[in-house]
């Protein structure tokens, strides 16, 4: 049993690959040939088999070799909703949508900034935005 990651090429495509190794060295590896930051989005046990069927689960979004666009199916898998969000889409109507909508986004910030342990720079690019924009939408 190895690992199966998810590495993003700044707000760019995200790789899904396998290794046997660390996650560290594999993302080492991968970064020297690559002339963008590329960041761990996440890592599950897994083995190739696991990593086969996820590409073909997100075969739609194939971009070449195990690359991948950032479709809304993907990032959705790798940051499964909130349990807040889960409430939060279960609201009775009539609703005020904007205020949801900017309460869903600062949830989807706070997964990202957990994730990246605090790191504004790198939660921004995992959700495809500006630092300065993400910090807006915090305050």
């Amino acid at each position: 049993m190895g690992t199966i990651y998810f590495i993003r090429e700044e707000d760019g495509p995200i790789k899904i690959g396998y290794t046997g190794n660390s996650i560290k060295s594999r993302l080492s590896q991968l970064q020297t040939s690559n002339a963008k930051q590329l960041l761990v989005l996440t890592t599950v046990k897994g083995d190739m088999k696991d990593e086969k069927m996820l590409h073909a689960r997100f075969s739609p979004y194939h971009i070449t070799g195990e690359w991948f666009k950032p479709s809304k199916e993907l990032l959705d898998y790798i940051y499964p909703l909130s349990s807040k969000i889960q409430e939060l889409i279960k609201v009775e109507f009539p609703i005020d949508l904007r205020a949801k909508l900017i309460e869903i986004e600062k949830e989807y910030i706070k997964t990202a900034l957990k994730k990246t342990k605090g790191n504004k720079a790198k939660a921004a690019r995992m959700l495809g935005m500006t630092k300065q924009n993400l910090q807006h939408k915090l305050a």
